[in-house]
C-alpha cells in the first residue's frame, strides 16, 4: 500500500512539474523553457525561413520598402499565428492570426496584446488593420497562408519593420477551432533586419 502511494505521489509530482514547464513555455515571457534563436534576415528578393517541430511549422518572410510578406505553413488543423515585438514578451506584441475557413478561404486578423496574454483585434482597440492581403490553400493535412502587411504603420497597435533593427518574433499554431483557441505550439526567436 505504501509503495503504491509513493508511486502515485511521484506520478503526481511529475505531472505537476510538466504542467509548470508547459505553462512557462506558453507564457511567451522570458523563460529557461524557451531557447533563444537569432536569425539574420535575408535581403532583396530572398525569403528567410525558419522551421519548427521537425518541419511541422514553417515561417518564411521578406521585407521590401513598403511591404512585409509572410508565409505560414503547418500541419496543425487550426490557426497559425506570428507576432512581432521589440522585447521578448507577448505584452506589446503586434500579432497576426490566420486560418483557412471551412469554405476554403484564407482569413487573417490583426491583433495587439495590451497586457499579459490577452489580445484583441486592432480595430476593437481603436486602431486599424495593417493586413493588405491574405491568401492560402490546404493540401491534405498541410495548410499554407500568405499574408502581406504594410511594413511601416502609424497605428499605435502596430510595430513597423525597419532595416537595421532587431525584433522578437513569436510563432504559434493550434489544433483547436476558432481564431482564439489556445495554442498547441508556440516559439519565439530574434530576427535582425
Amino acid at each position: 500500500m505504501g509503495q503504491k502511494r509513493g508511486v502515485a505521489a511521484a506520478a503526481g509530482a511529475s505531472l505537476a512539474l510538466a504542467s509548470v514547464l508547459f505553462s512557462a513555455a506558453c507564457s511567451l515571457e522570458p523563460s529557461a523553457a524557451l531557447a533563444e534563436v537569432v536569425v539574420k534576415a535575408q535581403t532583396g528578393d530572398k525569403w528567410t525561413e525558419k522551421k519548427f517541430e521537425g518541419g511541422r511549422f514553417k515561417i518564411k518572410w521578406k521585407l521590401d520598402e513598403e511591404k512585409f510578406r509572410v508565409r505560414l505553413a503547418s500541419g496543425f488543423t487550426g490557426y497559425m499565428g506570428f507576432g512581432i515585438n521589440t522585447k521578448p514578451s507577448m505584452t506589446g506584441a503586434d500579432l497576426v492570426i490566420a486560418r483557412m475557413t471551412p469554405d476554403g478561404k484564407a482569413e487573417a486578423e490583426d491583433h495587439f496584446c495590451k497586457a499579459g496574454k490577452m489580445h484583441k483585434l486592432d480595430t476593437q482597440l481603436g486602431g486599424s488593420s495593417r493586413i493588405l492581403k491574405a491568401s492560402g490553400s490546404t493540401k491534405g493535412d498541410w495548410t499554407t497562408i500568405d499574408i502581406v502587411l504594410k511594413a511601416v504603420s502609424k497605428d499605435v497597435y502596430d510595430i513597423s519593420i525597419e532595416p537595421g533593427k532587431q525584433y522578437h518574433f513569436l510563432v504559434s499554431a493550434s489544433d483547436g477551432s476558432g481564431m482564439t483557441a489556445y495554442h498547441t505550439f508556440v516559439k519565439k526567436f530574434k530576427v535582425s533586419f
